[in-house]
């Protein structure tokens, strides 16, 4: 498989890794009901690449990388909540996955979902159907520059790697190469002038909202000059005054943020739902502190 030449012989990255293009639907067994969930294979240093370690256990090892190796696999958190019951014993334990016994070394933690809607990854194994010979073009690569290397150095270095192989495979790899493109590009592409846009525009809203709120009591503050004189005449001092009006505040902004955030968890399903396939990482749209 090409990714192993550009591992080999490129020292424009710090790290390189490999996932699967294809996600299959492996079914797990022996863990209360069979689950059909999504699975995909990737390189060793996948997750280092990535700088993601597991929360619980390890990554995989270099002799799991190798043909023949173990069967070993890492589960989502999302997958460990909800079929594992959340315990951390589960990591040296066993699983079956499509009639073959593996063995869980680690659990990924909650915010990690590349690819998105992955439950189960597994090591790549040189030999495999998937990784054997140079008509498989299954695997997307992921690179972390090396230091001091840019995008268009790192692009020459991969270009005259990619044109050694179309020489040495004219049958398999004859007029082929490779684009390196930044990672945010390829999660957002040309939608994040959008989203960028829709930031801008939410924020000027936000702004005017509070504006309009602002006058709105200070106005109210105006028409009350009389309430606030009777309460000086009769002995308040400036404080408990000024208390009062901010305790008034503090309930008007704790009530529109609790509207606002139940708003805000109702739009976000309704988003999800309305928008599938058309804006990345949908899934993982929440509510951020």
């Amino acid at each position: 498989m090409d990714y192993f030449d550009y591992r080999d012989q490129s020292n424009a990255f710090e790290s390189l890794a490999a996932r699967s293009v294809w996600e299959p639907g492996r079914v797990v067994l022996g863990r209360a009901e069979p689950e059909r969930v999504t699975a995909t294979k990737v390189s060793g240093d996948f997750f280092h690449t990535l700088g993601v370690q597991p929360v619980y256990g390890r990554s995989f090892l270099e002799e799991e990388e190798v043909s023949g190796g173990p069967n070993v696999v890492m589960l989502s958190c999302g997958y460990w909540q909800r079929r594992l019951g959340s315990k951390p014993d589960v990591v040296g334990t066993n699983i079956t996955i499509d009639n073959a016994a593996y063995t869980i070394v680690g659990v990924m933690p909650s915010g990690f979902d590349y690819p998105t809607g992955v439950s189960l990854w597994s090591p790549m194994q040189p030999g495999g159907p998937e990784e054997s010979g140079r008509g498989n073009n299954n695997f997307f690569m992921i690179g972390r520059l090396a230091g001091g290397v840019s995008l268009k150095q790192a692009q020459e270095q991969t270009d005259v790697i990619a044109a050694r192989i179309s020489r040495a495979f004219p049958k398999e790899k004859g007029g082929w190469s490779i684009s390196l493109v930044p990672l945010h590009e390829h999660f957002f592409g040309n939608v994040r002038p959008l989203l960028v846009m829709l930031v801008g525009a939410a924020t000027f809203l936000l702004l005017i909202a509070c504006a309009n709120l602002s006058s709105l009591l200070l106005a109210r503050s105006l028409s009350r000059r009389s309430e606030f004189a009777v309460r000086f005449a009769l002995g308040a001092s400036l404080w408990k005054v000024a208390r009062q009006l901010l305790i008034e505040s503090l309930l008007l902004t704790a009530g529109g943020a609790g509207l606002g955030l139940l708003l805000a968890g109702f739009c976000i399903q309704a988003v999800k739902a309305s928008a599938a396939g058309e804006l990345p990482r949908l899934a993982s749209i929440q509510i951020d502190g």
